[in-house]
């Protein structure tokens, strides 16, 4: 038995939702939700993809840091420490030059 598919009624029923929906609402609550069903199309199908090739995605990333685990322990040992011992000096107290002062306030 052959399956029939009704293109066509279909895409009245959606003509005439649509002139019974637009109406009702504004139009761009209509463009944000047709986004969201859109964005969330997307989050779930990229969720059924990680979920299939969840494996050979597995075996990528390992290989990926197989093959660059010596550059990154090569990087992580020439990184100079970002303080040393001489920062933990304590700091002198601010010297203030005589050029620097107010002259005394005058008295009448």
């Amino acid at each position: 038995m052959r399956r029939r598919f009704y293109i066509r009624a279909c895409l009245t029923s959606v003509f005439y939702a649509s002139l019974v929906f637009l109406p009702m609402h504004e139009p761009g609550m209509l463009v944000a939700a047709l986004l969201q069903l859109i964005a969330c199309t997307c989050f779930f199908s990229f969720l059924i993809f990680v979920v299939a090739y969840r494996d050979e995605i597995c075996e990528l990333i390992r290989a990926a840091f197989q093959e660059y685990a010596n550059l990154l322990v090569a990087l992580l040992v020439a990184a100079e420490p970002a303080w040393s011992e001489s920062d933990l000096a304590y700091p002198t107290a601010p010297s203030i030059t005589p050029l620097s002062q107010r002259p005394p306030p005058l008295f009448a």
